[in-house]
């Protein structure tokens, strides 16, 4: 089953069910956010990056802390 065919059943769902999908959605990305514990060390150790490229890779980690990565 294709990501297209999974969307479409859940359009075709009833209201309270699409709700359901949401939470389960919603708790599958809580579970890859980062604590705000590893988000400050993160920002500490992009404060003293000694390059650009470090830089952006702490950046990036960051991001996928605090919104969480897709599954």
């Amino acid at each position: 089953m294709t990501a297209h065919q999974i969307i479409s059943e859940i359009c075709n769902l009833p209201v309270k069910e699409q709700g359901e999908v949401i939470r389960f959605i919603h708790d599958m990305e809580s579970k890859n956010r980062s604590s705000g514990r590893e988000l400050t060390s993160l920002a500490k150790k992009l404060v003293g990056a000694k390059n650009g490229i470090e830089a952006n890779r702490l950046r990036e980690e960051i991001a996928k802390g605090f919104y969480g990565t897709p599954s």
